[in-house]
């Protein structure tokens, strides 16, 4: 496993000098290792941990481990390797975060030496020929739509596809993908590991995950569904001190954070995109640097990429507005700030739209903004298992 070590400490690590393996990295990573080099039954495993704790290296590095084993123990290791049959298969349910997943195996491929490759939407047909369909991709990240599409129209083989991982699986397994993600799945007729991965694990979605998989070996943190204590948590009454304008009291938290000594980089969270798309124009008129980001975005992906890796070092306030399409699995490693403008509808939401700051081992203040009318009750009981690490689940 050595040069995906190097690799890790020369390609990723350098973003964080100080780090050391989370929880989820120390359980999961041995713990599929021994599952599959000991070949015992499991070949199905649940890893899930907190956001922002590293769980995208938690199954990468054992994948990686045991491609470049198969090349090194199989003579024509070339076999391997065919053109238009990926060896593993990561399935996310976001463009960005195709785009997240693909960057980080591409810093990782020049050290460990494979071949990644990306399918979404946006992609041209002639790059999805190049560099998919005719050319050898040891591991492929996609959404499940594009995959799907391609299998179905017999342009992409599977035969070969021996790893497969469910990136935010309680989001692909929901009822909106699970359709498309079982049938991929179902193509894929020699898989060996299977990963279903996820910073929420619900009661239905175990549930189903256990009747359609008897072989499921569970990885779990103790932090699951907590709130990390690195993040400072406020509720702002918009009655009070604002006469119930969340408007207001919005403008008057992001006028406190440009007053900071740190990075301004906030995001906002809607539950609406018509409001996401009003609020950022209202932001924009009072002279604020204000983006709306939903499905219908254009260039959605310059946009977030712009937000999260541009100006790093730019003290100047810069605001993303947007709905739960950016709640998930995007890393925003150097965001500090979250607004909650809107109450989350459920505990699953607000985890996400938290998860967002308070990663890899950094601080963060979110506030949620309530006013007349809005569940107080349920917000009292949120405050108090934040204060005391309660899971939220």
């Amino acid at each position: 496993m050595t040069p995906i070590v190097n690799s890790i400490q020369k390609d990723v690590l350098n973003l964080f000098p100080a780090a050391s393996p989370t929880n989820i990295q120390m359980l999961a990573i041995p713990g599929i290792l021994k599952c599959r080099l000991e070949k015992t039954s499991y070949k199905t495993f649940i890893l899930a941990a907190e956001t922002g704790s590293g769980k995208t290296l938690a199954y990468i590095c054992p994948v990686l481990h045991i491609l470049k084993m198969e090349e090194q123990n199989l003579e024509g290791a070339n076999d391997l390797r065919c053109r238009g049959k990926p060896r593993c298969i990561i399935l996310v349910p976001t463009a960005e975060l195709v785009q997240q997943t693909h960057m980080l195996l591409k810093r990782m491929s020049h050290t460990v030496k494979f071949r990644p490759s990306f399918v979404m939407s946006g992609c041209s047909w002639n790059f999805i020929k190049e560099n998919v369909l005719t050319s050898v991709c040891d591991i492929l990240v996609a959404t499940p739509f594009q995959i799907y599409k391609f299998i179905e129209e017999k342009k992409l083989s599977l035969d070969q596809t021996r790893y497969m991982i469910i990136d935010e699986a309680d989001t692909l397994m929901d009822i909106s993908f699970r359709s498309i993600v079982l049938s991929i799945l179902n193509s894929a007729v020699h898989l060996k590991l299977l990963i279903f991965c996820s910073s929420v694990v619900s009661q239905k979605y175990e549930r189903f995950l256990f009747q359609h998989y008897s072989d499921i070996y569970k990885i779990v943190t103790p932090e699951l569904h907590t709130i990390s204590k690195r993040i400072s948590f406020r509720l702002i009454d918009a009655q009070k001190a604002f006469k119930n304008n969340k408007k207001m009291a919005c403008l008057s938290i992001l006028e406190k954070i440009a007053k900071c000594n740190v990075s301004k980089k906030v995001i906002v969270f809607f539950n609406e995109r018509k409001n996401s798309d009003e609020f950022s124009r209202f932001l924009k008129d009072k002279g604020f640097n204000a983006f709306s980001l939903t499905k219908y975005t254009k260039d959605r992906l310059n946009n977030i990429h712009n937000f999260i890796y541009d100006n790093f070092y730019d003290k100047s306030l810069s605001i993303l507005v947007t709905t739960d399409l950016n709640s998930r699995g995007v890393d925003t490693f150097d965001l500090k700030n979250v607004i909650l403008f809107d109450l989350p509808y459920n505990h699953v939401d607000l985890i996400h739209r938290l998860g967002r700051i308070g990663r890899a081992g950094k601080t963060g203040k979110a506030y949620l903004i309530y006013g007349k009318g809005e569940n107080h009750e349920w917000i009292r009981k949120i405050r108090e298992s934040i204060r005391i690490g309660k899971p939220l689940i």
